[in-house]
């Protein structure tokens, strides 16, 4: 999928460019990324032109919005939830029409592809092979789980790239760039390595120079870790276990909700956890940290599989970003990022800083 995000890439790099060039040089960065996250859900996921660049109303843009938006009613019902299993059952709330709006989106792409050949190679691609083959099947230490793939199961996972795409893309690369914004010392630095690893791989960045990049991935861990949102990870204990310190039985089937922000700014692990410092994903400081001290992509057997697609989303765009242009706080540039619990990762104030153009001599 890799010749599709560079595909992605070079049409907001172009897009930027227009902006830029059209003096509208401060910008809300997570609303100006999202049209690449959309731009690669479409591109890699559905095998879709999305029009996000149109400036007509674009229905998939809204609806990717409104997927990231709860109302205060659902928001409690959905805490309930996980307390009383069953309890939204008793409320009257409308059918969501987000639902169907998937189940049609992947139902025709599906009879499109089946009627169609693709050497598209996406995601959908991958998946109605592996629903030809009946099943996945997955080790998780000595057990083997198989998993039935049919239609149902490629549109729930469809909706997880989709909603994870759109969000965590757009998030985390305005979290890079902000932070950046505010500390050209290290922009400086990651825009060097960029260079030098770009001339190693003849200006084309693919999955091996990820190795290579190992500054950029410092940077891009402690920018999601240092803007952890608000929200949590939810489990439910496989088995019965004690935690030692509290002398705390967790029981087998219990629901077990982790907070993002309460792992990844433990002062225990972390020290002045609310400071930008990069240096704390060097390889010699992870290693005095024990397992789980973060939670960037999840955790344990079920964490994200997405983790080293999005690792090389996020490359290609910094630094096809960087070699172009460089990044600066302007008087919109907030010294702290506030959340919004209306929604997922929104910050109340926006993420604004000033875009400008790189010289070529840098």
């Amino acid at each position: 999928m890799v010749p599709l995000i560079r595909q992605c890439v070079e049409n907001h790099m172009s897009y930027v460019k227009k902006i830029i060039d059209n003096d509208i040089t401060e910008n809300e960065m997570k609303a100006l990324v999202s049209k690449y996250a959309l731009d690669i859900v479409g591109s890699c996921a559905f095998g879709l032109d999305l029009k996000v660049y149109d400036d007509s109303k674009n229905e998939f843009f809204e609806m990717a919005k409104s997927l990231t938006y709860s109302t205060p009613l659902r928001r409690i019902i959905y805490v309930l939830e996980f307390f009383i299993p069953g309890i939204k059952s008793i409320f009257k709330i409308k059918k969501d029409k987000r639902a169907d709006f998937f189940c049609n989106l992947v139902s025709n792409v599906i009879k499109m592809r089946e009627d169609t050949l693709s050497a598209r190679r996406d995601f959908m691609d991958l998946m109605i092979e592996l629903r030809k083959e009946g099943k996945a099947i997955k080790r998780i230490n000595d057990a083997i789980l198989e998993i039935e793939i049919n239609n149902e199961m490629i549109t729930s996972q469809a909706f997880l790239f989709f909603v994870a795409g759109f969000e965590a893309t757009s998030s985390s690369i305005a979290y890079i760039l902000y932070e950046l914004a505010l500390h050209p010392d290290i922009q400086s630095r990651l825009y060097k390595e960029i260079s030098s690893v770009s001339d190693k791989y003849n200006g084309v960045l693919e999955f091996e120079a990820l190795a290579d990049m190992t500054y950029f991935n410092m940077v891009f861990y402690e920018a999601v870790r240092k803007n952890a949102n608000p929200f949590y990870l939810s489990r439910v204990a496989s088995s019965d276990y004690m935690l030692p310190e509290e002398n705390l039985l967790i029981e087998k089937g219990t629901l077990v909700l982790i907070s993002y922000g309460g792992v990844n700014k433990n002062p225990e692990y972390w020290e002045n956890p609310d400071e930008f410092n990069p240096e704390n994903f060097s390889v010699e400081n992870m290693k005095n940290k024990p397992q789980c001290s973060e939670i960037i992509f999840s955790a344990g057997p079920r964490n994200c599989l997405g983790t080293r697609f999005a690792e090389l989303q996020n490359m290609l765009y910094i630094a096809e970003f960087l070699k172009n242009f460089k990044v600066e706080a302007c008087s919109k540039t907030v010294k702290s990022l506030e959340f919004d619990p209306k929604y997922i990762s929104t910050t109340k104030h926006g993420i604004w800083i000033k875009i400008l153009r790189r010289d070529s001599n840098e």
